[in-house]
């Protein structure tokens, strides 16, 4: 039975990374403090497990962002036109005054209100969007429409609380006014996890994804689960919550760089994820197989003593 760095059989590393360190992105076109890639001053060999440890990431990326930030406005018979979210954080209060004014810049005919159903005098929190427009005609509409799932920055609908099923949401014209409730609660702040991920090695851990959106199934790159347990400008502070069990990485021979980066949640948009500027930190455990070999020793008690022979690194 392995006590994981406690024995004669490994020896027992731990690495602390800050993507702030890192001499380089590992991808061209993105920030280092995004998707950092590390040189090990010293080769890992003959490496048995692997195991993210701890991490620390602030909440500084955009849940609304310039590749999720924009759906479709259609009145009537008029033609579409694009709405557009200025990329941010917002909550309800600000998103609601926010969804207003970009619906009324569209370019549409209509002017609009949008109010958060949120605890009232008269009634409990539907936590819901209400959009209500000025029509000229009675029986009038506008409709809302979002990509499909496998889209790139269709979760705006999700955070919108729009509809989930045929993409698009109507509103009925009556008394001269269009009127739309989200059919969904409203998740301002997002994915509620964030995935850390390693191109060089996280195919090598036996953490699996279901298939389901995009190309998100499989194994690897994925190595962690984090949950989101802060508002925007808050730093999450994660350790794992199960430090016996380590990813078998069968001996691999040698390691001499990683990279690590971030998705959030199962979206699409934004890989690595953008974090304007700031940096994450990581702490990774290694397991290196000693090597060790028995040797009889001769002329001893019954030659039943055996000594144990450390190979260096």
């Amino acid at each position: 039975m392995n006590n994981y760095g406690l024995n004669d059989q490994f020896a027992y590393y731990e690495y602390e990374f800050d993507s702030s360190d890192a001499y380089q992105p590992f991808s061209s076109g993105e920030l280092s403090t995004d998707w950092p890639k590390f040189n090990f001053i010293r080769t890992l060999k003959n490496i048995a497990a692997i195991k993210n440890l701890e991490a620390q990431i602030p909440f500084t990326w955009y849940v609304f962002n310039e590749k999720n930030n924009q759906f479709w406005l259609q009145e009537g018979i008029n033609p579409p036109v694009l709405v557009t979210i200025p990329p941010g954080n917002y909550n309800s209060t600000s998103m609601a005054a926010q969804l207003k004014t970009s619906l009324d810049a569209s370019l549409g005919v209509h002017t609009y209100t949008v109010t958060f159903l949120g605890a009232s005098a008269t009634g409990p929190a539907l936590n819901k969007f209400q959009i209500s427009s000025s029509t000229a005609l009675v029986g009038d509409f506008f409709e809302l429409t979002f990509g499909p799932d496998a889209a790139e920055g269709a979760e705006i609908k999700y955070y919108l609380g729009m509809n989930q099923d045929n993409d698009s949401s109507l509103g009925t014209g009556v008394a001269n006014t269009a009127i739309l409730i989200s059919p969904n609660v409203v998740n301002i702040t997002g994915p509620n996890y964030i995935y850390i991920n390693s191109n060089e090695i996280g195919a090598l851990t036996s953490l699996f994804i279901p298939d389901g959106l995009g190309p998100k199934g499989g194994w690897g790159p994925q190595m962690a689960k984090i949950p989101v347990d802060v508002q925007p400008g808050g730093i999450i502070y994660w350790k794992d919550p199960d430090p016996q069990k380590w990813f078998d990485l069968e001996n691999l021979p040698n390691l001499m760089q990683v990279d690590f980066f971030l998705t959030l949640g199962n979206t699409l948009s934004q890989v690595p994820l953008k974090l304007n500027g700031q940096a994450f930190s990581l702490k990774m455990g290694v397991l290196e197989n000693r090597l060790d070999r028995s040797e009889l020793l001769a002329n001893t008690y019954a030659n039943k003593r055996r000594k144990l022979t450390h190979f260096p690194q």
